[in-house]
């Protein structure tokens, strides 16, 4: 399977006009999953804004939020904290339910529990949404942590910040399983275009 197809779409944390039209044909375009991230929303607002989007398409979101609201909106995954081993909700995971979390570290991701689906390593490069947000590998470390990790790990780990289309062969060869885009598809005046260039461009 090439890389392209591992790669994520992250919500712009602002609403937009035509927002889930241009979503929706951006699954038609082979998007595979989306990570519907809504700073500050309430679960009504959320209902909402997942309402705008056909059941099939909702049922390949994640949404970045608590377990409960993200069962209680039927998607496909929640994105959060990491919970403790024991923690009962893992007993009411959904059959194609997946969880995911975001590190910041190498020391984070060592120490991810079993349990997760992947998780996020950012930022790999400058940040394109946020200002000021610096990469914070350099590609020697990254290389050697991801190819010692996948040693004893089948954990998928997607590289965030600053993804675009011109370094995903570079995330390839680093050995991420895989890229989450943000700034790299919202950030231009046409973002279905945008991910019509990121998807088509290995």
């Amino acid at each position: 399977m090439a890389f392209r197809d591992h790669l994520i779409l992250i919500t712009s944390p602002e609403d937009f006009a035509d927002e889930h039209i241009l979503i929706e044909r951006m699954f038609e375009q082979g998007l595979s999953k989306l990570h519907v991230r809504k700073p500050g929303r309430s679960k009504r607002d959320l209902d909402y804004w997942l309402l705008g989007l056909g059941l099939d398409y909702r049922k390949r979101c994640v949404l970045h939020s608590d377990f409960n609201t993200a069962i209680d909106l039927e998607v496909g995954g929640v994105h959060t904290k990491p919970l403790l081993p024991n923690d009962p909700i893992l007993n009411r995971k959904p059959a194609n339910f997946s969880f995911s979390t975001s590190c910041h570290s190498f020391n984070e991701v060592n120490d991810l529990p079993s349990y997760l689906d992947y998780a996020f390593l950012s930022p790999i490069y400058d940040s394109i949404s946020k200002i000021g947000y610096k990469a914070a590998f350099s590609v020697g470390e990254i290389k050697s942590f991801l190819f010692t990790f996948a040693q004893n790990n089948s954990l998928p780990i997607y590289a965030l910040g600053g993804v675009d289309k011109d370094n995903l062969e570079d995330l390839e060869q680093m050995g991420f399983s895989g890229a989450a885009l943000l700034g790299g598809i919202w950030n231009y005046a046409d973002p279905l275009q945008a991910w019509i260039d990121v998807f088509q461009s290995k």
